[in-house]
């Protein structure tokens, strides 16, 4: 019985050791790996003062230089309009009207530079339209369309932008179209295209500019 109960003792003693062991073990790699974290994000807080010291010293020279040549390098490029279709339809007057918007560069149109330099390619927009389910329009639309209002000199400088409906009139929906100035997207001017059921059309100067449809054409003019 004696035995029995020394045995018992030796073999608890022997697993309270290797608890004690497997603890120890277990810290020490618990201790290895925080210093591995630490470091890591010490390194990375290093890197990061040195990349905001190093752009912090730039002078004033070397930053105007960097404008400059990213000037030249826009300059270079030629701006050109995301191309796209977009087809919708609408109901007013007794009919419903589906209408059909493409928007296209026009490489014979050739490339349009403004008073900075920048270059833009011209766009040509056709406009499908039907009626009760009758064809009454189909026409294309270059900058030369729209030229009311507009001195020669902006003339030059103008792309044909983007066009997009706008409402129902008791003639028929109509459409906002925009001209400006391709490398900006505040210097523009905006027209009304009402079409009839007839097919008939209706351009003229659109004056009065409504928050909703700055933003429609905007949106338009960054696709």
């Amino acid at each position: 019985m004696v035995l029995f109960v020394w045995k018992i003792k030796i073999s608890y003693l022997c697993m309270n050791k290797i608890h004690l062991r497997m603890v120890h073990v277990y810290t020490q790699y618990w201790r290895g790996f925080q210093k591995v974290v630490i470091s890591f994000f010490a390194l990375m807080l290093v890197w990061a003062c040195g990349a905001k010291e190093e752009i912090d010293t730039r002078t004033v020279e070397e930053k105007e230089k960097e404008i400059v040549e990213k000037e030249i390098v826009a300059k270079k490029e030629v701006v050109r309009l995301r191309e796209y279709t977009q087809t919708d339809s609408v109901k007013g007057n007794g009919h419903k009207y589906v209408y059909t918007i493409r928007r296209q560069v026009d490489r014979s149109l050739g490339l349009v530079t403004d008073d900075e330099g920048y270059r833009t390619a011209d766009n040509a927009i056709t406009l499908t339209m039907k009626c009760d389910g009758v064809q009454v329009l189909s026409r294309r639309y270059t900058k030369g369309n729209f030229k009311m209002g507009v001195e020669d000199g902006d003339y030059e400088q103008f792309v044909l932008m983007n066009m997009a409906y706008d409402k129902m009139t008791v003639n028929g929906p109509r459409f906002i179209v925009c001209v400006g100035v391709g490398s900006s997207d505040d210097m523009f001017v905006q027209y009304t295209l009402t079409v009839d059921g007839n097919g008939g059309t209706k351009i003229e100067p659109h004056e009065f500019y409504e928050d909703n449809e700055i933003n429609r054409i905007k949106d338009g003019m960054k696709s």
